[in-house]
């Protein structure tokens, strides 16, 4: 949570700083929007990177979670469960039984969530997708490119954000009911 508020600070911030006044004249507008695009693109390799690590670390959490569900309902090499209802471990007890289900509706939750994420729409931006046609003029391109970059850290910053809330959640939803689905197979 304190990471998300960091970076979305930091990205106001940039935002912020990379505004370019109207006193500068025009040479000197040119040197200063290529030195505030190197710094933009510097950003934003840097919230790519961290999107990247966070992907993998979708993708390392659905793979444990297979595991996880191989490791509950796998029938034993030399074991007599054939069927899958004979691999399903219910406790005895009422609320074992209660237990049971509700964690193992959060655990498929936590994949079915997980694998929408993963694979679902991803509303990333890139700096060099062209929303219209601009003249060749050097400045007007220079403009555009900051502008563009502008929009992507903060459109991808919030994108982001949001991404690494749900990852979180996820996390600990899966973490805990596949705790309790252990014990209870280990009670068992």
């Amino acid at each position: 949570m304190a990471l998300s508020k960091h970076l979305t600070d930091f990205i106001t911030n940039l935002y912020n700083s990379y505004k370019v006044t109207e006193t500068v004249n025009k040479k000197d507008e040119g040197k200063s929007l290529e030195l505030i695009i190197q710094e933009q693109r510097r950003d934003y390799d840097y919230l790519t990177s961290i999107y990247d690590r966070m992907r993998a670390t979708e993708n390392v959490l659905l793979t444990a979670s297979f595991g996880i569900v191989t490791y509950l309902y796998y029938r034993a090499p030399a074991g007599s469960k054939s069927s899958i209802a004979d691999r399903v471990f219910f406790p005895q007890e009422d609320y074992g039984k209660v237990i049971y289900i509700i964690a193992a509706g959060f655990f498929v939750f936590g994949i079915f969530k997980l694998m929408i994420t993963v694979f679902g729409y991803n509303p990333w931006q890139t700096a060099y997708e062209r929303e219209k046609t601009f003249s060749h003029n050097r400045l007007e391109t220079l403009e555009y490119v900051k502008n563009r970059y502008d929009i992507c850290l903060e459109s991808n910053g919030k994108n982001y954000a949001k991404r690494k809330r749900e990852l979180i959640f996820l996390f600990y939803c899966m973490l805990i009911s596949a705790i309790i689905l252990v014990v209870i197979k280990t009670l068992n």
